[in-house]
């Protein structure tokens, strides 16, 4: 393997001999990519190639263990370790080719509310009813985008942009924010606009679909993309405090959406 720079003196040890130390190599190289992220990409961008070459190897070897294990009771075990190592492979590889791309755990959803349950950062279901999900990060400037798996829709949800003054108990959807239905595809937010039921994309989001908002701060809009479709939602955004992606319920419980990636600039 490529021994990268030590530069926050992780120690990590590189010298793998067990399956567990394959393991405990891959969730330490985890976190130190993470903290290259707060580096000047161009001065990280060399120890980031290492790590998407050490984790290619990890990969293999795991492939390797896998066949040796093919009959016995530790397979289940070994394909979940490779399935997750392969989500870890496709985002070094969007991170060495677009550093503006977010990575880690510290990103997410937000964990402290009761109306949703969040599985580690990324998926959100909704648990209960009436109350607001953020981001854990909000933004002024830049242009960001958030790429969402839409797992299953059994309620009235909306899916947009707020500050962090949401309602946590709960709606906002009329209140406070900037949203779109997930029920029937129709806009609703809170001032300046306050938009009840405005028709939009003409139809309801289900189960299996691909959703991708894009906030721009400098032109103050928002766009979405449902399953490959591009549509303006929201014009002059007030842009006074930060906005979070949000997630808002009203109704029941059951509807559950991932967040499978967040990237800044115009990728």
């Amino acid at each position: 393997m490529k021994k990268p720079i030590d530069l926050f003196n992780d120690k990590i040890n590189f010298n793998c001999a067990t399956f567990e130390d394959i393991c405990k190599l891959n969730e330490s190289m985890l976190g130190v990519v993470d903290k290259f992220m707060f580096l000047d990409p161009k001065r990280a961008q060399s120890e980031l190639e290492k790590y998407k070459v050490n984790f290619e190897i990890l990969r293999q070897s795991l492939g390797e263990v896998e066949g040796t294990f093919h009959n016995v009771s530790e397979f289940s075990k070994l394909t979940s370790y490779q399935n997750e190592l392969t989500d870890i492979n496709e985002r070094v590889s969007h991170l060495v080719l677009n550093p503006d791309v977010i990575f880690g755990p510290k990103f997410g959803w937000e964990t402290t509310v009761t109306s949703h349950t969040v599985n580690k950062n990324r998926v959100a279901l909704i648990s209960g009813q009436r109350g607001c999900l953020l981001t854990t990060r909000g933004y002024t400037t830049g242009v960001h985008k958030f790429t969402l798996n839409v797992i299953t829709r059994t309620s009235t949800c909306m899916i947009g942009v707020a500050p962090s003054t949401v309602s946590r108990s709960s709606y906002n959807y009329s209140s406070n924010g900037f949203f779109m239905n997930f029920n029937d595809g129709t806009l609703y937010s809170g001032p300046p606009y306050s938009y009840s039921c405005r028709t939009f994309i003409g139809r309801g989001i289900q189960g299996g679909a691909v959703v991708i908002l894009t906030l721009n701060c400098e032109k103050k809009t928002l766009h979405y993309n449902v399953d490959g479709t591009e549509y303006l939602g929201y014009e002059n955004l007030p842009m006074t405090n930060k906005l979070f992606l949000a997630f808002d319920n009203d109704t029941t419980a059951g509807s559950e959406v991932e967040l499978v990636k967040v990237t800044h600039g115009n990728n």
